[in-house]
């Protein structure tokens, strides 16, 4: 059913929760999988060095890694967010590829939240050249 899957991935457990809906949709070994993760700045992987941890996208390299090993077709895009924020360059990497879904996990943190902490998700909702799907936090198994 789907050519190109997008899995917009920031290795947090909210995006983590959507891998086995991920496996699913993209199971048959039709469909390209690439996991994006949109990096902001260059902060965050300075803390993950200064701690001697993995930064998210070694993270993910191993979870991709685990992905190709099961038969499916993935790969790992790292982009680093412009003006547009995450949401732009998870939108960008969508249209480049021609991809026909996008697959993210939602916080759940509900409209005042999704105020107060900011929506990645909501702003995705409005730039993306395809369906997002989206697996709530409270999604079990």
């Amino acid at each position: 059913m789907f050519k190109k899957i997008v899995w917009a991935n920031d290795s947090s457990w909210q995006a983590q929760r959507a891998l086995a809906l991920v496996k699913e949709l993209a199971a048959d070994g039709s469909a390209k999988l690439v996991v994006v993760y949109a990096q902001e700045g260059g902060v965050m992987g300075k803390l993950f060095v200064e701690k001697g941890e993995q930064t998210p996208p070694q993270i993910l390299k191993h979870t991709v890694e685990e992905l190709q090993t099961a038969g499916l077709d993935a790969e790992l895009m790292v982009v680093r967010s412009g003006g547009g924020g995450q949401s732009q360059a998870i939108a960008d990497v969508a249209r480049e590829i021609g991809a026909d879904l996008i697959v993210a996990g939602n916080a759940g943190h509900g409209a005042v939240g999704g105020v107060v902490f900011g929506s990645i998700l909501g702003r995705l909702l409005h730039l993306a050249p395809c369906p997002v799907l989206t697996v709530p936090a409270t999604v079990t198994g």
